[in-house]
């Protein structure tokens, strides 16, 4: 039998995924997600679902494309149901910001709408003092209930910061009553 120079892998032909184009995400309500990504998380909408084509059947793409950062597209899906079960971990998407001020920052806006939050610290935290720097993550869910986290690799440790394990119970919330007055 001759011996093949086919590639077995991507490695040996040369290859490498070059960028992320887009994450989609189930919604139910296009306008509450236009408020969430958009108002709240300071997104772009680059791209609205043409719902024309869509009932003409020349399309079945009901997404509406909202870039969140640099490289980053969300592709927010019209369906009649949102993510997976309350406490399901993944898919979760994660972003980061650079400072404990963005965060707490982004951390108010979601809960001044109804968002709950959950701050945890997941590196060793037993030595870990009222004040010290630590890696920390921030779980929420859109109204939609996709589990989304944004990270901070210096946020001063204290009281409303867990550890260990997180209950992701604690970041449900109504999506129809969202969103609370600001």
């Amino acid at each position: 039998m001759a011996a093949t120079s086919t590639p077995r892998n991507a490695a040996d032909a040369g290859l490498t995924i070059s960028g992320v184009t887009h994450f989609p995400l189930p919604v139910r309500d296009h306008e509450k997600s236009r408020q969430f990504y958009i108002n709240i998380l300071g997104g772009e909408v680059t791209r609205e679902p043409n719902w024309d084509s869509v009932r003409a059947g020349r399309s079945n793409s009901t997404a509406m494309a909202v870039l969140l950062c640099e490289g980053i597209d969300f592709d927010l899906f019209w369906q009649p149901f949102g993510m997976g079960a309350a406490d399901q971990y993944h898919p979760n998407h994660a972003f980061y910001v650079q400072s404990a001020d963005e965060l707490k920052a982004y951390k108010g806006l979601l809960e001044e709408t109804g968002v709950p939050t959950v701050l945890v610290a997941r590196e060793p935290t037993a030595d870990l003092k009222t004040g010290d720097e630590c890696f920390v993550e921030m779980h929420f869910r859109d109204p939609d209930g996709n589990h989304l986290e944004i990270d901070c690799r210096s946020y001063p440790f204290g009281e409303e910061v867990q550890t260990g394990e997180i209950d992701l119970w604690d970041t449900n919330y109504s999506w129809r009553e969202w969103p609370q007055s600001r």
